[in-house]
């Protein structure tokens, strides 16, 4: 798998997440997206990557956490982090790295629509641009935290 992408550019992170989410607030204005940004910075990234990745978390916040999301952003050394976090039905912490595989989806979730691909093609998006996609839940009925992980624009171009 190729490790970057030819279209990564140095983006602003607030003003590529609150893009994304106004344009979601207008797509389902039922859904509740809370996103105070903390840590703008400059990321390298492909946008379009970035778009489809926190779509598919906003998307799965939507089936299994009840279409209310928290976005929060933090430093984490030489990376960038956003957190999709959700209060919803969550996941058995052993589950973690199954649910990034393809054609799977949560179980006993009620959701019967959905390829089960979303988290794979996300991690990988993630992966193309040098970054990471975790998913970490205390248990079942206890909420999700989905985080993407990317390198800030002056460590990619360290290279």
């Amino acid at each position: 798998m190729a490790r970057s992408s030819a279209r990564q550019e140095e983006v602003s992170t607030t003003r590529l997440v609150t893009e994304i989410v106004e344009h979601r607030r207008s797509s389902f204005p039922d859904d509740e997206v809370a996103w105070s940004p903390r840590a703008n910075t400059q990321v390298s990234c492909d946008k379009d990557a970035v778009r489809v990745v926190l779509e598919n978390l906003l998307d799965n916040a939507r089936k299994y956490g009840g279409g209310r999301v928290e976005l929060t952003d933090s430093m984490r050394g030489a990376r960038w982090r956003l957190e999709v976090k959700d209060a919803g039905q969550g996941f058995a912490p052993g589950d973690t790295e199954r649910l990034f595989e393809p054609f799977e989806r949560a179980e006993g979730t009620g959701v019967e629509h959905g390829s089960g691909l979303g988290l794979y093609i996300a991690r990988q998006l993630a992966r193309q641009m040098r970054g990471e996609l975790t998913a970490a839940s205390p248990g079942p009925g206890h909420g999700a935290v989905f985080a993407l992980e990317l390198p800030l624009a002056r460590e990619a171009a360290r290279g």
